[in-house]
């Protein structure tokens, strides 16, 4: 079944369509992003770590000071966190804006002081590191195969 490419004759390729030769081919595989980069893994990670926060991380009380009721922030990082997780798959520069708001979110809530040293709450900054890592790396390649 693996047959040798047929070039397409002249008149079928359209006006000022650049030549695509097999070295540029060759050039453009080189610069596929590495597995380890692969947008699965930083998703997989992500949730991970997240719900070994939310499992591992002590609940808040309520009491007549801090009444129970509807956490707007909590819900608007919620929604950043799950919207951060469709942009690592589809929208890297945006993914990127996202983690670094649930970064944020995740010292404003306490993370970093409340529980700091538990392998729960190291568990998102070295999950959100690993998945900027990987932007950042399929970030650099797909500039390099779109020159």
């Amino acid at each position: 079944m693996n047959k040798a490419p047929l070039p397409l004759p002249a008149e079928h390729i359209p006006p000022g369509t650049a030549d695509w030769r097999t070295p540029d081919a060759q050039r453009w595989l080189a610069a596929v992003p590495a597995r380890w980069a692969h947008p699965l893994w930083a998703v997989l990670a992500l949730v991970v770590a997240g719900v070994w926060y939310l499992e591992g991380a002590p609940a808040a009380a309520c009491t007549s000071a801090a009444p129970c009721g509807t956490d707007w922030p909590g819900l608007l990082m919620a929604v950043v966190l799950v919207l951060t997780l469709y942009w690592v798959w589809r929208q890297p520069r945006l993914a990127l804006a996202g983690l670094a708001a649930g970064l944020v979110g995740f010292a404003e809530d306490g993370g970093f002081t409340e529980s700091f040293g538990e392998p729960y709450a190291l568990a998102h900054p070295v999950a959100a590191a690993f998945a900027a890592a990987g932007l950042v790396h399929r970030l650099a390649l797909a500039g390099r195969q779109r020159a």
